[in-house]
């Protein structure tokens, strides 16, 4: 079971959901400890979030994921 995390990240301004668009892959912040998890792509776009697939199984996920704790896949992780 996901946790709620509307409770515990802030949302960002409205505006800031457009720069996502549907078929993006994504990143979600993980509510437990801030890190980001990757294997994700961006279905819908709603006014309380995004609605997310997991790449993995092809789920999409049950809820809304806030804007804020939602960003562009990063591509180069150098330091890994």
């Amino acid at each position: 079971m996901l946790p709620d995390m509307s409770q515990r990240v802030d949302h960002a301004p409205p505006t800031l959901h457009a720069e996502v668009d549907p078929g993006t892959e994504v990143e979600v912040q993980i509510a437990f400890d801030r890190s980001w998890s990757t294997g994700f792509v961006v279905t819908q776009v709603t006014d309380s979030g995004y609605i997310l697939r997991r790449a993995s199984d092809d789920s999409e996920l049950p809820r809304p994921i806030p804007f804020a704790a939602v960003r562009h896949r990063r591509r180069n992780m150098w330091w890994v």
